[in-house]
């Protein structure tokens, strides 16, 4: 893990001293200028361009980050059932994963707390949504406001933000719902993301809890892309620790008491967002080691 750390270290130091980075950061107002009169000057676009515009500004959304594991937990997540891995192994694994999520809590300025019984606590309160996550809620929410289907930006995607978009969209038209798209997506992981709700604050009231809910139903099929990635990356590290070679690819309702009811509801509604939040945090996590790995070898 020393070497591992000093990898880390280089590839960010070097990052800093690159001077393509530089050249690009250096005349990134050039090519957004650039980027804005091709659009003005598009004869493709013309017709949309000379139609009317309505500027609406859309509020931010805030969102909590609440969530405790254990070893067991992580480990749970990420290996199946049926996967037969020694447990000295799946303890090395769970050490690594550990480690990494330190070191990037740390260099998101973000506190990883150790709780009783080893249980490991990440709680962030009123984290601002991203922005295309804000919009896609935004236009659902306002069916009435007809958007284009897909948001520009300067910057590209983060990878929660993509998931997120590719889970809405194989969704979208079981419930009726258009497809919406972004301009790509750059891979990067950050700690520092809340699941956003597509549902309106009165949905939210009522139908926070209900499986069928657009809300749950985007963070279950979120859950399944996730899980799929989860499973190629543990796997090549699980395959780097038998080894001790670093891996070759870089691939990131019941009867009774209605409150004691209720109380379950939210329960399993945690529960829900708890997974897929520990599936980013893990997913995070192997993603930034392969990346540490494989750029530092090179």
């Amino acid at each position: 893990m020393i070497l591992t750390h000093l990898l880390f270290l280089v590839v960010k130091k070097n990052r800093h001293l690159s001077l393509r980075r530089c050249l690009q950061k250096l005349f990134t107002l050039h090519h957004h200028i650039r980027s804005i009169l091709r659009i003005a000057w598009s004869t493709r676009l013309s017709p949309f361009l000379e139609g009317q515009f309505d500027i609406i500004p859309v509020p931010a959304a805030l969102g909590d980050i609440s969530i405790q594991f254990s070893q067991q937990q992580v480990l749970h997540v990420a290996f199946p059932l049926e996967d037969k891995t020694s447990q000295n192994v799946r303890k090395m694994v769970y050490d690594q994963l550990l480690d990494r999520l330190q070191t990037k809590a740390e260099n998101e300025g973000i506190e990883l707390k150790t709780k009783i019984g080893g249980l490991r606590e990440l709680s962030l309160t009123k984290i601002n949504v991203h922005a295309e996550c804000s919009l896609l809620a935004y236009h659902l929410q306002n069916p009435t406001v007809h958007p284009y289907y897909y948001f520009g930006g300067s910057k590209l995607s983060c990878h929660a933000c993509g998931t997120f978009f590719s889970a809405f969209n194989n969704i979208a038209e079981s419930f009726g719902h258009p497809q919406f798209f972004t301009r790509g997506c750059h891979n990067k992981l950050y700690l520092r993301w809340p699941c956003p709700s597509l549902l309106s604050p009165v949905q939210q009231k009522w139908l926070k809890t209900d499986a069928r809910s657009l809300d749950i139903q985007a963070r279950d099929e979120m859950n399944k892309i996730l899980g799929k990635e989860l499973v190629v990356y543990v796997g090549e590290l699980r395959q780097a620790i038998e080894a001790s070679t670093p891996p070759q690819s870089d691939s990131t309702a019941a009867s009774g008491d209605s409150r004691g009811s209720q109380e379950a509801d939210d329960q399993e509604h945690m529960r829900r967002l708890g997974m897929c939040e520990l599936k980013l945090i893990c997913f995070s996590i192997l993603i930034n080691f392969f990346h540490v790995i494989v750029h530092g070898r090179e």
